[in-house]
This record gives structure tokens, sequence and C-alpha cells, in this order.
């Protein structure tokens, strides 16, 4: 180490540059954590599932970055109610994902979060819904719902389209359900599409066969998309009943009614949509009120979201308010802990513990003082 008095020219020792700064004492030091064992935490991603209703809540301070992903409801399977119809299955949900860079202006924005419901395997309200997010007046999000399954006909259902996404670049298509075959004896009825997946589009469903060889759903698109139904099979003692779409997206399964004694019979329920938030926390920024030496006031700026706050001096505890004064000289860090209940965001996550960038508070300033640089 090197020593010198403060001068008012600009000095230069060993190759490092430096000024004179109010209070400061100590200049270039070459790592704080080989000095004190001062960690800094690098920022932290947390993720929120939704898998059903609408939720609202206040983005957390010092989120930088949020990224979405959606899967739309997948279509209810088709519904049988004359002898021997078989029917189509409903089609899968589509996949999209987006991401929002939070700016200052963008502070204490609220999310309002929209789960598409899968549609109904009975007479009415078979399209799966479309999954939403939205910040303010700015939609983030659009996963299209899969189209459900022709009632008393073979027609399959389509599935979501990348074309009524949004960001439609990010999007993939739901698969389309499978179609019924016909109507009467050892005919089967069509699978559901499958959801479309964050790398793939969802698979087409089976369109059903003759001789009870079974018509199983779509696979779900790789990476996250649920599986179709199987469509209703025909058993001497008559058909089996249809099977519900897998969450997230899959569309439910065609249904048949008996051949001989007739009846209704509901097509498979689609499988409702999912969303999930991916949250980017920062690393707080320390705000120092006056100049950083002894008698500063020290304030982490980040409030909504955070439960706690830790503050330490040279690794020791010190506080646990979101400010406090500096009455002694030394190295200053402040730990935020994040806490992610589902009474407040809706779905629940581990808490998350950030470590501010160290700040330095130095001794009021005397005549003389001594200034210490690293040389290297």
């Amino acid at each position: 180490m090197y020593h010198t008095k403060y001068k008012e020219d600009r000095k230069k020792i060993t190759g490092i540059y430096f000024h004179k700064i109010k209070c400061h004492l100590l200049v270039g030091i070459l790592s704080i954590t080989d000095i004190y064992g001062i960690e800094v935490t690098a920022q932290q991603t947390v993720i929120l599932q939704y898998n059903s209703m609408t939720h609202s809540f206040t983005i957390p301070d010092g989120v930088n970055t949020i990224m979405t992903e959606g899967w739309g409801g997948g279509g209810g399977g088709g519904y049988s109610s004359e002898n021997g119809q078989t029917t189509g299955g409903g089609g899968g949900g589509a996949y999209s994902k987006n991401t929002m860079i939070i700016n200052e202006t963008d502070d204490n924005q609220r999310l309002k979060l929209t789960v598409g419901g899968g549609g109904s395997g009975g007479l009415d309200n078979k399209d799966g819904i479309a999954s939403t997010v939205e910040a303010g007046t700015v939609l983030l999000l659009k996963a299209a719902g899969g189209k459900g399954g022709s009632n008393n006909s073979t027609g399959g259902g389509q599935g979501g389209q990348k074309s009524d996404c949004y960001p439609v670049e990010n999007a993939f298509n739901g698969g389309k359900g499978g179609n019924g075959n016909g109507t009467g004896p050892i005919r089967d009825s069509g699978g559901g599409g499958g959801a479309a997946g964050s790398m793939s589009a969802g698979r087409n469903g089976m369109d059903g066969k003759i001789g009870s060889s079974g018509s199983t759903g779509g696979a779900g698109g790789s990476e996250g998309g649920g599986t179709g139904g199987a469509g209703a099979i025909h058993q001497a003692s008559g058909a089996t009943n249809a099977m519900t779409g897998d969450d997230p997206g899959g569309g439910g399964g065609g249904a048949k009614s008996p051949d001989a004694a007739g009846g209704v019979r509901h097509g498979g329920n689609g499988g409702a949509g999912r969303i999930k938030i991916y949250l980017t926390l920062s690393v707080p920024d320390i705000s120092i009120t006056g100049d950083n030496c002894v008698g500063a006031i020290l304030t982490s700026p980040f409030i909504i979201g955070v439960t706690s706050f830790r503050w330490k001096r040279d690794g020791i505890d010190i506080g646990s308010d979101s400010s406090i004064d500096a009455d002694q000289a030394g190295i200053y860090t402040v730990t935020v802990t994040y806490s992610f209940s589902s009474d407040v965001y809706g779905a629940s996550a581990d808490d998350v513990f950030l470590t501010s960038d160290p700040v330095i508070i130095y001794p009021k300033p005397a005549d003389s003082v001594i200034y210490r640089i690293s040389n290297h």
C-alpha cells in the first residue's frame, strides 16, 4: 500500500489517478469481499405459476425484467345425443411468451393475469379461452384457446392459432382435434389435440378408427404442452367415456352415444390454460442522504414486495428498518427479503434474499487525511 497526504492538485501514484471526494478515506480498494468477506448477491429470478382464474398484483420494486409464458385453454370434445354418432376432439391451446423491460416509469404498475379456462364437453361453451397478461393498458401476452369439437358431427376442433396470439413471433399453434368416424357400430370418436409448448406446436389428435382400436389424444408440444384427451371407443356394452384434456391446454376427446340405446354423452372437457411469470429481481442500490460520511442516512430504495431489511456494518448486524443512521465509519450493506405469498400474488414462491452493493461511510473530514490506494 502507498500513502500520501491530500494535495489540492490531482496526483498520480503508481499509475492510479484519484481526486479528493468529500469524506472519502479509502480509495481504489481492490476487493471489498477480500477485505471484509462481504458477498453481493447476484440478481435472482422468481417463477410464479397460475393455473386458473384472474389475478392482479403490483410489480415489486427492484424488478428489471418480466418474462411471461402462456397457454390457452383447450377446446371441449364434441357432444353426442344421436344413436351411434361419433364426434371430434377439441383443439389444443396455443402457446406464446414475451419479455418486458421494466423502466423507472413502470415502477409500481399492476399486472393483470387472466388464465383461460378449458372448453366444455357439453352442448355449449365449447371453445377454450385465451390466457392474457396486461400491465396497465399494455398487452404483454395472449395465448389463444383451442376450438371445440363439433356436436353430433365428426369434425375436430381447430387448435389455438399463433396468428391469434401476442406476440406472434414467439407463439406456436395448438394441435387440431381428431375427427370422429361417422355413425354406427365399432366406430370411435376423435382424440383431443395437444397444447403447444415453448419449443414446438402441439400434435393433432388421432382420428377415430373402426374396430375399437381407440383414438388417443395428441401429444403436447415439447416443453410444457398438455396432452389431448382420448376419444370415446365403441364397446359391445356401449361407448367408453371421452377423456378430459390434460393441463395446460389439452383438447378434450370426442363423445359417442351408444349405438342402440341412444342417450346423451358429453365429450371430455378441455384442459385449463396456464400462465407463468418470471420476475428478475436486481440488487438494491443504497440511497445516501448527505455526504457519504458519518451522520449520513442510508435508505433501501426497495419497499414494495419487501418484507424485511437487514443492515450490516463491516459484516455485523445493526438494524432492521428501511433506513438507518450511519453513526460510525465502515462498510454498509442491506439485505432485503422478498416474500411471494398467494394472498398477495395469487401464487407462491420461496423467499428471495438480495444483498446490495457495499457503501463506504467515512469519518468526518479532518485537516489532515491519510489516503490509501491499492498498489495493484
